[in-house]
């Protein structure tokens, strides 16, 4: 990423093009403690004058404020504070936006606003869990391709935003409740098939799955068998006999178990 980055260095759709606001926020996002060295000071620089400028849209501006408001730096909190007025509060903002809204305004103790958020994005969740469609994933073809692309980018800011729910309220269970609708309706739809596309969102879809499996209880002791006959584990392994057609592993039932 280090060699894509354009001249202002950010980055861009293409190396010698100004940068992008949104691709350079997701960028740092996506790198973590890395994007903290001194190889992404000017991406950050370019950040900081997007906020600046007020150059970026509002889902932008969401993002924008909730990777300022975790870094040290006074000025960088002052900016946060000022993407954060920029991307609108909770009314009519989108469920990936509200997560990132919600969490930066935690970071900065706007209790009032990051509640607000954290309300709105419970309840657009909800909403949402139940029309995601189920079934394999597709190919994209035809006239319209880029909407079924835009889909996919759709289903990726959906799972962030259910990891962003947890985040949020780890102890309230119909915040698990629904990050659990969400992933098992994501990972229903099975891997999308494409000879070239832009992205998934099967990273995201897993990272949320890590996420509920991080907060349950420890785990059942399973129960094996193959071919309907109780079958023995040692260390974890079972060993399957030739010939063998059918393994079932089974665990206890359990309320919000994924």
């Amino acid at each position: 990423l280090e060699s894509l980055r354009a001249p202002d260095g950010g980055l861009a759709w293409w190396r010698r093009m100004p940068h992008s606001e949104r691709l350079t926020a997701e960028a740092v996002r996506a790198l973590g403690p890395s994007a903290h060295g001194p190889a992404w000071r000017e991406a950050w620089d370019a950040l900081r004058a997007s906020v600046r400028d007020a150059t970026s849209d509002r889902a932008t501006s969401a993002l924008e404020a909730y990777l300022l408001s975790h870094r040290s730096e006074p000025e960088d909190a002052r900016l946060a504070k000022i993407a954060l007025g920029r991307a609108g509060g909770a009314a009519g903002a989108d469920v990936e936006s509200l997560g990132w809204t919600a969490l930066a305004a935690r970071a900065l103790s706007e209790r009032p606003s990051a509640d607000a958020s954290t309300t709105a994005l419970l309840a657009a969740l909800q909403a949402r869990a139940a029309r995601v469609p189920s079934g394999a994933g597709a190919r994209c073809r035809g006239p319209v391709w880029f909407l079924c692309f835009a889909r996919w980018g759709d289903d990726a800011g959906l799972a962030r935003a259910a990891r962003a729910l947890l985040r949020l309220s780890p102890r309230d269970p119909r915040a698990r409740e629904v990050a659990v609708a969400v992933a098992q309706r994501l990972a229903g739809k099975g891997p999308v098939e494409s000879a070239w596309h832009w992205g998934t969102s099967q990273a995201d879809t897993l990272a949320l799955v890590a996420a509920l499996a991080g907060g349950a209880p420890e785990a059942d002791r399973l129960q094996v068998d193959v071919d309907g006959r109780p079958a023995d584990l040692r260390d974890g392994r079972l060993t399957v006999p030739a010939g063998a057609r059918e393994v079932g592993v089974h665990v206890a039932a359990r309320a919000g178990r994924f």
